[in-house]
């Protein structure tokens, strides 16, 4: 069944551009010294990207190789050592596989390029360049957003049970955090971009 266009808009301008790339842009900002979280946001935004352009029943494996070879000029290998060796890696065990290095630095040295390998046979990423590169694609792809882009995740059964189930579980009100943040006029932090749920009708659960 086609995707309303205008829900399609609204989920790549709220999660795709506010949300992920707002959080990537912040990282990148601060000048951060730890690659990890940067790293983290942008192959979760590669994903994301991917399952817009192909939809989100396919696996997260076609999803972001599909895209970087695209999007990131990557060849077919390229994209699989970053799926399968980095994006995994740090997803399944919280670090690279093998002898893969990742490293942030400020200056744009080479552009559009960022992978290495040095003289012991290990690759080197450069997390930074690659977070451009993937901001650079968004926004290329939101020039045009139908041309690239027909599908948005929904909601299922299953997950609405469990969201349900836990919310008849969850004792405290938000009001109460809310209030104790007030009387020490403190502001609460969160993502730059907060996720708005109830914009996004597909994810607000109980509802079809």
């Amino acid at each position: 069944m086609a995707v309303d266009k205008a829900e399609i808009e609204s989920y790549f301008m709220q999660v795709v551009v506010q949300y992920n790339c707002g959080d990537i842009r912040d990282i990148l900002t601060k000048k951060p010294e730890k690659a990890g979280p940067l790293l983290a946001c942008t192959v979760n935004g590669i994903d994301i990207v991917g399952g817009m352009m192909l939809g989100f029943n396919e696996g997260s494996k076609k999803r972001s190789v599909v895209f970087m070879r695209q999007h990131l000029g990557m060849t077919e290998e390229e994209a699989k050592l970053m799926y399968a060796l980095v994006r995994c890696g740090l997803a399944h065990e919280g670090v690279t596989k093998l002898a893969i290095q990742f490293f942030v630095h400020e200056d744009r040295i080479h552009p559009a390029e960022f992978l290495y390998k040095d003289h012991e046979n290990s690759i080197w990423l450069n997390v930074t360049e690659l977070a451009h590169c993937y901001l650079e694609a968004v926004e290329r792809i939101g020039a045009d957003i139908h041309a690239h882009c027909a599908h948005v995740p929904k909601a299922i059964s299953k997950d609405e049970l469990i969201y349900q189930n836990a919310l008849a579980l969850v004792k405290r009100d938000i009001t109460e955090f809310c209030g104790v943040i007030a009387e020490n006029q403190r502001k609460p932090q969160s993502s730059l971009s907060p996720f708005l749920a109830a914009c996004l009708k597909h994810f607000t659960a109980g509802k079809k």
